[in-house]
């Protein structure tokens, strides 16, 4: 697990003081501590020192999320609404 930027919306930070991200295990959400570095301020990236991979699937953060949710890693394109039109 080496440096990686990620941007700082995919980064949660609890009461205690600690970050994690939200990743895909075995098709479930869970969550996983990650230790930062510095911050970008111009790219609003963060420095991640440790706990991800680049093979690691992350979900965009938010607060509705609970562990053991079901994942998917399969991308899917967004339409514009206008499918059907003539």
């Amino acid at each position: 697990m080496g440096l990686y930027q990620l941007d700082a919306s995919f980064i949660v930070s609890d009461d205690k003081g600690n970050s994690y991200v939200w990743v895909s295990e075995r098709g479930k959400l869970k969550k996983r501590q990650v230790k930062l570095g510095k911050t970008d301020k111009k790219t609003f990236t963060k420095k991640i020192k440790s706990g991800l991979s680049e093979d690691d699937y992350i979900a965009w953060a938010d607060n509705t999320y609970k562990e053991g949710m079901k994942t998917t890693t399969e991308y899917q394109k967004e339409t514009d609404g206008d499918t059907n039109a003539s």
